[in-house]
């Protein structure tokens, strides 16, 4: 399996639209089956394949136009994300997604096992889930992660589609009048919910599943609808002609509506037709088209975190993550703690992020000249009047009567800090764990890559994050580095200085334990500090629900921001404060299925409004987003709480046993000599 995301051209820009497009008729094979889920959601346009292209249109078939030339015949058939910004099909051992405007197609092959035929998107938007042969396959639907066998049978497996609450459906067998339907959560073993069925589709509220059941002697086959369960089964197309071929069906996102492809007595093409469920009624689509999927539109979020000033944002921050002391709400968690910081260098709370996400705590800065009333509220609001505090650095950082402060209110402090800021991030690791798993090396002399590791060190448990003075390995770090085997710990680097100061320390001998091991590193290495925090963001996280963005002009907001948002599982990306950079959008746009919500870490001097519009494009349908903002005065807006229970509902998530954390360690690391 290649490790290297492979760029294959299998996504080509139809110059012509679907409307002057000459297509041969499509003859439809009596085993080519569909895949597909259709989420809740407002209805979109429909999808369909056409030979090598696939095509989108309206709902009635209208305006229809090419979006992808796979080059070959399309393999089975494809689905939409969450939101409708991206179709994802298959061409054999190709995978791949584009915008339903075309032509910018991403292209995820080298990440999966070959011979896919059919795939859904899971509801939650963060993994695909592919048929392969005799079983069912999973990868992170931004393609950073290789495919990874979830159920395994022996015999031919196919059509899986998913429910709200995770269930898997997918059909087994031999001939087509022999296979059954069974229904999977990922773990247990598959239960047999139809017998003589297949193509089976789930409907949006997963209260019913549409399937077909054939009948070889008059070449017939027919959809029937049924409970998720199984019961109360019932026939619902009914064409008498010898020859009525209706499979492929996929549910409209209101419910009300099934679309399929449909060829009739000696018709030689499959059209698409659509059956409104409840009058039984019929209406023809397209003349010509197999596979079809429905494009549910449901908007994205991007929303600013931000306050007057740097203390105000960071204050923000914790109300973005954190609940009052005491009280339960729907999507904000209880703090168990909270990390203070000096405001006025960033050297000591580069690892702090880390340890903020480790102790499920908020990340707050304050003066030295005292604490202020705003951020003692903060503390007082998350823990109440008693609790743990950590403290980044000595006395020399946060004074003496801070601290006394802090304890005379009924808090418990615990210093986390060295005689250098490299012991200090020594003993931030420390604190996080005695073991790692993976260590992160940075430089300190900037705070771009460092920040942006911090984040992605919180979120992956057992990653900590050690320092560099640029090119050069303090003692410190190489001391702390020389206790592990490198060939038993991952060994990250992030950016150009933390990679030559780590093969530096090894060739001057500072790395004496390291000596005659064959050892690697995994190097994540941009010409920008922006490319980096993006190679650190593909690196760490597969498909993450909810993306941070700061600025690069200034420290403070991608410090707490990134407390903030590696505590939802998301990365931290940097961006000019005037211009949205492009590696920004070129994240954004392939993981758009998965991501949700996409948050402006600082007001808008340091994110002004105009980039709004461009996150918010490439991060969903195009002009399908809204907008919010939560504020040290404005804690849990109503959109901010619509965001909290979409990222946090489980029944918005993928079934049991799936995982996409820190998807680039499964690579080739480069070996050191």
């Amino acid at each position: 399996m290649s490790s290297t995301l492979s760029r294959r051209a299998i996504f080509r820009a139809v110059a012509a639209a679907a409307a002057t497009t000459a297509a041969a008729p499509l003859v439809m094979s009596a085993t080519e089956k569909a895949a597909s889920a259709t989420f809740p959601g407002e209805v979109g346009q429909i999808s369909y394949v056409v030979g090598n292209i696939i095509y989108v249109a309206d709902a009635n078939g209208a305006n229809a136009h090419a979006i992808v030339d796979l080059g070959a015949p399309v393999v089975g058939s494809g689905a939409w994300a969450p939101d409708g910004s991206r179709y994802f099909c298959s061409g054999g051992d190709s995978l791949g997604s584009a915008p339903p405007g075309g032509p910018h197609g991403t292209d995820l092959s080298g990440r999966i096992i070959p011979s896919v035929r059919n795939l859904t998107l899971t509801r939650d938007g963060r993994f695909i889930i592919f048929s392969n042969d005799n079983g069912l396959h999973y990868c992170a639907a931004g393609g950073n992660g290789d495919g990874t066998q979830l159920f395994y049978a022996g015999i031919s497996v196919d059509r899986p589609t998913v429910s709200m609450d995770g269930m898997i459906f997918f059909d087994q067998g031999g001939t087509l009048d022999t296979r059954s339907i069974f229904r999977f959560d990922g773990q247990a073993e598959p239960e047999e919910v139809i017998t003589n069925g297949w193509d089976a589709d789930v409907s949006p509220d997963g209260s019913r599943i549409v399937f077909v059941r054939s009948d070889s002697a008059n070449g017939k086959a027919q959809l029937w609808l049924a409970g998720s369960d199984g019961s109360n089964p019932v026939q619902l197309t009914t064409e008498a002609a010898a020859g009525a071929w209706n499979v492929q069906p996929n549910w409209s996102p209101d419910g009300t509506m099934i679309v399929f492809a449909s060829a009739t007595g000696n018709a030689a093409a499959t059209g698409i037709k659509k059956i409104d469920v409840a009058s039984k009624t019929v209406t023809p689509v397209v003349a010509i088209g197999a596979n079809p999927a429905w494009q549910p539109i449901n908007p994205g979020l991007v929303e600013r975190v931000w306050g007057q000033t740097a203390l105000d944002t960071a204050i923000a921050t914790s109300r973005y993550n954190y609940a009052d002391h005491g009280r339960a709400e729907t999507g904000r968690k209880q703090a168990k703690a909270v990390v203070l910081s000096r405001n006025d260098v960033y050297y000591d709370a580069l690892a702090g992020s880390a340890l903020a996400v480790n102790k499920q705590a908020p990340l707050l800065i304050t003066p030295r000249d005292g604490l202020p009333a705003g951020i003692e509220a903060e503390i007082k609001r998350v823990l109440g009047n008693s609790g743990d505090v950590y403290l980044l650095g000595g006395t020399a950082a946060i004074p003496a009567p801070i601290e006394a402060r802090l304890q005379g209110i009924g808090f418990t402090t615990h210093r986390v800090a060295g005689n250098t800021l490299f012991d200090t991030a020594i003993a931030v690791a420390n604190a996080i764990t005695t073991t790692p798993d993976t260590i992160i090396v940075a430089t300190a002399l900037n705070y771009y890559d460092a920040l942006a590791a911090g984040a992605a060190a919180g979120a992956n448990p057992g990653t900590v994050l050690t320092l560099t003075a640029g090119d050069d390995m303090p003692a410190e770090t190489a001391a702390y580095l020389n206790r592990f085997d490198p060939t038993q710990v991952n060994i990250v680097t992030a950016g150009g200085p933390g990679d030559r100061a780590l093969i530096n320390a090894y060739r001057r001998g500072q790395l004496p334990n390291w000596a005659n091991r064959k050892w690697g590193r995994h190097g994540i290495i941009g010409f920008t500090a922006q490319h980096t925090a993006t190679g650190i963001a593909n690196f760490f996280f597969g498909s993450p629900r909810t993306v941070g963005i700061a600025t690069t002009a200034s420290w403070y907001d991608a410090l707490t921001g990134g407390a903030m948002i590696g505590a939802n599982n998301g990365p931290l990306l940097i961006t000019l404060p005037n211009a949205l950079d492009q590696e920004v959008i070129d994240y954004l746009m392939p993981h758009s299925a998965a991501v949700a919500d996409v948050v402006l870490i600082g007001g808008p001097n340091a994110l002004p409004q105009h980039l709004v519009a461009p996150i918010g494009n490439a991060s969903s349908l195009p002009g399908h987003y809204t907008t919010s903002e939560t504020t040290p005065e404005n804690s849990l807006t109503a959109k901010a709480q619509a965001r909290s229970i979409a990222t946090t509902d489980p029944k918005a998530g993928s079934p049991k046993g799936m995982s996409d954390k820190a998807p680039g360690l499964k690579t080739k690391k480069t070996m050191v000599q």
